[in-house]
């Protein structure tokens, strides 16, 4: 049945008819989605699914739910859905809208007076579509020194999100991800509905969707039948990778394939919701100075290869999810995994590609026919070895660097396991960045490197000569400091003629020099490391930056005796 029903489903996709679809090309369907996942076999797995016509018309599990015993993911298999979780907040959110309690422009402190006063007004708003400005607590408590194998609850969350004096930036101004917003959601929706968030979600989403396998994890010990075990890869072996977390509204949420295609569903088959709550869901964020952001409520608007694509991915512990809707074409692809080497977006469109592909040369084709095509050129060596070097972002924690490969220029990541991507030139300073002719490379005087999407400025780096310290130099440095909002305490000293970071949890971090005073860690939470100096140039302490958290003081209290 269900290879019937994936055949009408390919054939509604491309349409055509079933006389213009000959029988091979029936039988390739499910063969080449077999083929995508072959390499699933007695390791953690996926569990995949296909909807459309608010029908999950496909669905098929591969590898194994728990190694221990050898048990297969099946349609009944458990996961937790990660950050695809804030969807349901967000909706849950919008519910108390549409009944007039509550607005998405209210001041967060009007529900939460606890919450610091930073000066600016924090709205709703502002937390659902990712530019409160609050810093995000999972790598707050990273630089607190928590690590994977703590458990984590909602009072050791809320107690360093209620510590911070700081924001990372005025509302309205960026967008940055923090899952520190949603967590404020969810105590909204229990102050405003007199019910936990688990038992809000329960009556008001689960039960009407019928989602009787979902639930919120709000205790990390629950026992849960069909629960898949969570994995990752250490040398070159699966160990287990347990997701020790029991807050709500940023994650949380536990469902099966089947149950989360009955979320899906509801985004144009409403049981839940509205039109205008799905419109308002569906609208992206709006910064200070009028630009949009690609963040609406709980959910990416991005295009795909021409396609209107709204999508949420998720990753914990060694779980990922995935949710990509294309409303266009009445399709939506989702992904459950309990293995963390799984890129859950890039595996679900692949899916994805094999409905959409002769969309995607179709839009292709008419993209070319209403734009020039670029002309290419040549550059000699001495112009290409100019370029060369390292460049920086403005606010010291991203790193490109410009190689010269086999007469080739190169665009390298090294926080993306230094993954290279060709400049093709298009003059001495102007370059296309692969094959995406609207993503360009443009160098200014060699010194600064723009990123530009559709001709607009979209990064920036400069191009830097990290400093050299002699031993000596460096000691300068050292010593202990304290931050008061972590309430943690960090050693600088030297190990090796380097400079070393030291925390008794999470031991000892490498940093290297960029430039005078800042430092590049070599972690995920010290992304760089500003030195701050008094005005007889001693050092007074230092502000680290991370992704999701900017400028945490550390303060100078001790100097180490050498």
């Amino acid at each position: 049945m269900k290879r019937i029903i994936l055949i009408l489903l390919f054939l509604s996709v491309y349409g055509q008819s079933i006389c213009q679809i000959n029988k091979e090309e029936k039988s390739s369907i499910e063969s080449q989605i077999d083929s995508l996942f072959k390499n699933y076999t007695n390791v953690p797995g996926i569990s995949i699914g296909v909807i459309k016509n608010n029908q999950l018309v496909y669905s098929k599990q591969f590898g194994l739910a728990n190694l221990e015993y050898d048990i297969p993911i099946s349609e009944a298999t458990v996961f937790t859905l990660c950050s695809v979780s804030k969807q349901f907040t967000v909706l849950g959110l919008m519910l108390l809208v549409d009944e007039g309690l509550i607005s998405l422009d209210d001041d967060i402190h009007t529900y939460i007076p606890e919450l610091p006063d930073y000066g600016n007004i924090i709205t709703l708003r502002h937390l659902a579509n990712n530019t409160s400005g609050l810093r995000s607590n999972l790598q707050l408590l990273g630089l607190k020194g928590y690590t994977a194998d703590d458990m984590i609850n909602q009072h050791i969350v809320d107690e360093i999100i209620f510590r911070q004096e700081e924001l990372n930036f005025k509302p309205g101004d960026e967008y940055n991800y923090s899952n520190s917003g949603f967590i404020l959601l969810a105590k909204v929706i229990e102050k405003v509905s007199g019910k936990s968030f688990s038992q809000y979600i329960k009556d008001n989403i689960f039960d009407p969707l019928e989602m009787h396998d979902s639930f919120v994890m709000d205790d990390y010990q629950k026992i849960v039948k069909n629960k898949a075990s969570s994995y990752e890869k250490s040398n070159d072996e699966f160990v287990f990778a347990p997701s020790n977390y029991s807050y709500v509204g940023a994650s949380g949420i536990y469902t099966t394939i089947e149950d989360f295609s009955k979320w899906a569903t509801n985004f144009t088959q409403m049981k839940v919701g509205n039109k205008n709550i799905f419109d308002e869901m569906n609208k992206k964020g709006v910064l200070n100075n009028g630009q949009e952001s690609f963040y609406a409520l709980g959910q990416i608007i991005q295009e795909y290869q021409g396609l209107k694509r709204i999508w949420h991915s998720g990753a914990d512990a060694g779980y990922r999810s995935y949710i990509g809707r294309f409303p266009d074409q009445d399709l939506t692809f989702i992904l459950l995994s309990n293995n963390a080497s799984v890129y859950a977006e890039g595996e679900a469109l692949k899916v994805a590609d094999l409905f959409l592909k002769h969309l995607f040369e179709k839009n292709k084709k008419e993209r070319i026919s209403i734009t020039q095509k670029p002309m290419y050129t040549s550059l000699s060596l001495k112009q290409k070895e100019e370029l060369t070097g390292s460049y920086l972002s403005e606010n010291y924690e991203v790193i490109r660097n410009i190689r010269l490969e086999e007469d080739k220029l190169m665009y390298i990541r090294p926080d993306q396991g230094n993954r290279k991507t060709e400049l093709r030139p298009l003059n001495k300073m102007r370059f296309v960045l692969g094959t995406n002719e609207n993503v360009q490379v443009l160098f200014n005087n060699d010194e600064v490197l723009k990123i530009l999407v559709d001709n607009k400025e979209e990064e920036k780096y400069i191009k830097y000569f990290p400093k050299r310290y002699t031993v000596d130099e460096l000691l300068e440095f050292t010593g202990v400091y304290y931050c008061d909002e972590l309430e943690t305490t960090y050693e600088l000293k030297i190990e090796n003629d380097n400079l070393i970071i030291f925390n008794s949890r999470i031991g000892t971090v490498n940093i290297n020099s960029l430039k005078e005073d800042v430092f590049l860690g070599t972690s995920w939470i010290f992304n760089s490391l500003v030195f701050i100096r008094n005005k007889d140039e001693s050092i007074n302490g230092f502000r680290v930056s991370g992704q999701r958290v900017k400028h945490m003081y550390f303060k100078k209290v001790k100097l180490i005796k050498t």
